[in-house]
């Protein structure tokens, strides 16, 4: 059957069939949206499964080191490192989120209530210790608050650890014969860290590919200061951040595991890699289909008189 333009007019003006449409294409936007928070700034926002942006409630931060450390790097070389990309988020006058270096850590990856827990970057230096995409150079995993209760609101972040890929890649911490940056991937993965998901800004230290040589995301970019003094405003007192640091415990109370709902966010998607970002997520790719669904969602209503 041929149609012709006017035919086409006729079944778009049948108002069953516009909205049927509507609504297909509106959840396909939703679907995109879902995959991370997007704000008009340019940064993006991790998510819990259920959408909720996630954030610490704690404004002093600690972070400790894996005692096996790196087989290429040597414990001062990774702690100084460390410590410059923690000072880049921390030294934002924006901000009041404060970061606390407490050594060698004593406790295992991962998250358990009630337990000693501590924000650890850890070096997996043969393959069958990186048991993720070989590609993928740097990942963090957080454990959060999955549903809101009274101890623990959702979306409150409770642990988070670094992992970084020296099984495929040979990680430097100098200006000089620079490979794969560890202060450049470090910044990165702070960033998720504190909650943050890709950015589309391709200047943005949250931006989601970082090829060999790259010091670029060493410095944070004004999209990454926006979202750095939204989710963590100064309040003009500074935040004192010395001494043994705990996790974990949102309340001076505590919580209790039958308060809290848990859940980790392994974010594989969201991390960098040398081949070009993600491979998951919100990306340039979803956004160019997010435009087009919109931009028929308008034709259709332009084009329909009984809206």
């Amino acid at each position: 059957m041929n149609l012709s333009y006017d035919d086409i007019h006729l079944k778009f003006n049948d108002k069953s069939i516009m909205m049927y449409y509507q609504s297909l294409i509106l959840s396909v936007a939703l679907i995109f949206f879902s995959m991370g928070s997007i704000h008009a700034q340019g940064f993006v926002r991790s998510t819990t499964k259920t959408g909720i942006e996630v954030s610490w409630f704690e404004r002093c931060l600690p972070y400790s080191f894996d005692p096996a450390g790196s087989q290429n790097l040597s414990m001062l070389q990774i702690q100084k490192t460390a410590d410059l990309s923690f000072g880049e988020w921390a030294f934002q006058e924006c901000t009041n989120l404060a970061f606390s270096n407490q050594g060698i850590g004593t406790s295992s990856f991962g998250f358990e209530l009630g337990a000693h827990n501590e924000n650890l970057i850890i070096f997996r230096s043969t393959p069958n210790t990186w048991v993720h995409d070989p590609n993928i150079l740097g990942l963090t995993t957080l454990t959060m608050c999955q549903n809101e209760s009274p101890a623990c609101p959702a979306g409150t972040i409770l642990d988070g650890d670094i992992e970084l890929n020296e099984a495929h890649f040979n990680f430097t911490a100098s200006d000089q014969a620079v490979s794969f940056d560890l202060e450049n991937t470090l910044t990165h993965e702070i960033g998720h860290l504190i909650g943050f998901d890709h950015s589309l800004d391709e200047n943005s230290t949250m931006y989601a590919s970082a090829p060999e040589g790259e010091i670029e995301k060493r410095d944070l970019n004004t999209v990454d200061i926006d979202g750095l003094c939204l989710v963590y405003p100064s309040d003009g007192t500074g935040t004192v951040c010395e001494g043994t640091v705990e996790i974990g415990l949102p309340y001076p109370d505590g919580i209790r595991e039958t308060d809290v709902d848990m859940g980790v966010m392994n974010v594989v998607d969201t991390s960098f890699s040398e081949s070009g970002g993600c491979q998951q997520g919100v990306n340039e790719f979803s956004m160019i289909l997010l435009m087009i669904c919109m931009g028929l969602f308008v034709f259709i209503v332009k084009r329909s008189p009984n809206l």
